[in-house]
């Protein structure tokens, strides 16, 4: 569906950039953003900033300010630069009075909304001027700037989250040093950043889902940021308690065929493909268990939702916890495979709820929970 964006932070920067290159890339007509500014100026056109011409200060690492007026269309439309009190003014003011679906800050001063000013974020009417904020600036909003704007029905979609698929990015560069030589990675790259491309869009989609799911769960009882924030505590306690095992036990991870497959699972194809024995023997083992840890435990509460693997790790050892959890996933996904070959009724209903529902139940049953 087309949706408006408008965005804190210029073409030649980093997050904005990018953002409008992957906006247009991948929704096309349907992305429009109203509103651009930064630290020179601020393009605003209610109808959508044309297209080709943002991407050409993208490319060109130009500024805002460097918009081709002519290319305006719509009522009000306008191109500053902040050159005097009053275009600084008409700048400083335009993230909160452009009307966008979504708001994404993605530039700008630590607690540019704060306190004092949160309330310029709505119109006269109490209405705001979007719907929701992605935090692509951790720091724009003040945290309790943040906690007023949710209590007046703004979805805020917490920097912890925004922004989490660049760390997950960030331990790809690390792990593809560790295993492969410059000119390797140079041979394979085009690949490889395809492959990892591949693996963020899913985390993305496992985290967006995970926070509206819970959204929906608990009908409104927690802001977004809120159950943002706790989802991240929850994935790193379980992480950090599954590491902290694995320090104490030192398992093999080459030799243990669950452990194991964690590790390829994690890692982009082509290096699976091309480098599968050298994963484990280059890569510190001190590594594969953080690795393992993080992702096993993300895993599990992006498919269980909120709560379960908190509650069920303090029951029981949670080594015990998350190899039952990833083998009985396993197993669900076979038996659902299985039972979709058949040709009994409502085949497609059994196996949804062997995905969904089998898992968590046959978890507690080896645990001794159910």
């Amino acid at each position: 569906q087309p949706f408006t964006v408008k965005i804190t932070g210029g073409p030649k920067g980093d997050v904005a950039g990018n953002l409008m290159r992957i906006m247009f890339r991948d929704y096309g007509d349907n992305a429009r953003v109203v509103a651009v500014t930064d630290g020179h100026g601020a393009a605003y056109d209610p109808e959508g900033l044309d297209r080709a011409e943002l991407m050409r200060l993208v490319d060109g690492q130009r500024s805002i300010d460097s918009f081709d007026a002519a290319l305006l269309r719509g009522e009000g439309a306008f191109v500053v630069s902040a050159r005097d009190p009053e275009t600084v003014r008409l700048r400083n003011a335009l993230h909160n009075t452009a009307r966008a679906d979504i708001f994404i800050p993605s530039g700008g001063r630590p607690n540019t909304i704060n306190m004092r000013n949160w309330h310029e974020f709505f119109d006269g009417d109490g209405v705001p001027t979007a719907r929701a904020i992605v935090e692509g600036a951790n720091l724009f909003v003040s945290p309790d700037a943040r906690k007023r704007l949710a209590e007046r029905g703004v979805l805020v979609v917490h920097g912890s989250s925004a922004n989490k698929t660049g760390v997950i990015c960030s331990s790809y560069e690390v792990l593809g040093g560790l295993v492969m030589t410059d000119g390797e990675f140079i041979a394979a790259k085009e690949r490889y950043v395809a492959d990892v491309f591949d693996i963020l869009r899913r985390r993305a989609r496992d985290e967006a889902r995970l926070l509206l799911a819970e959204l929906r769960r608990c009908d409104r009882c927690k802001p977004l940021h809120v159950i943002s924030v706790e989802a991240s505590q929850e994935m790193n306690h379980a992480a950090d308690a599954l590491y902290g095992a694995f320090m104490q036990r030192q398992p093999d991870i080459a030799e243990d065929s669950l452990w194991r497959g964690l590790v390829l699972d994690y890692c982009p194809a082509v290096l699976v493909e091309k480098f599968r024995d050298r994963i484990f023997d280059m890569v510190p083992r001190r590594h594969l268990y953080a690795l393992i840890a993080a992702y096993a435990a993300s895993a599990i509460v992006y498919a269980e939702g909120m709560g379960w693997l908190a509650g069920v790790g303090t029951q029981r050892d949670i080594v015990d916890v998350v190899r039952n959890w990833h083998e009985a996933r396993a197993l669900m996904l076979r038996l659902a495979t299985a039972v979709e070959s058949t040709d009994m009724e409502q085949s497609a209903q059994v196996a949804h709820l062997l995905r969904h529902g089998g898992v968590r139940r046959f978890t507690e049953e080896r645990l001794g929970l159910a």
